[in-house]
């Protein structure tokens, strides 16, 4: 969790408390590190812009990573 937050600040070049989308395409080298291919980023903002604000809070961002990290299994989906 520490490292996605702190991923998430350096993200934010401008110290804005969100990560607009020029940050986000010009920093998705940094997602890389995370084991996130670049594929996926290319359509990770716009599915995880919620409120469609243009740019992502860090709760936004962090359930992003996570999700993408971690996708749903089937034995989830028997959960549900």
């Amino acid at each position: 969790m520490q490292r996605v937050e702190d991923l998430f600040e350096e993200m934010d070049e401008d110290n804005s408390g969100t990560i607009s989308r020029e940050e986000f395409n010009s920093k998705t080298q940094l997602l890389e590190r995370l084991g996130l291919d670049h594929s996926t980023m290319r359509l990770a903002f716009e599915l995880i812009d919620d409120d469609m604000s243009g740019a992502l809070e860090m709760q936004e961002f962090i359930h992003m990573v996570f999700r993408l990290l971690h996708p749903p299994s089937s034995q989830d989906l028997l959960v549900v």
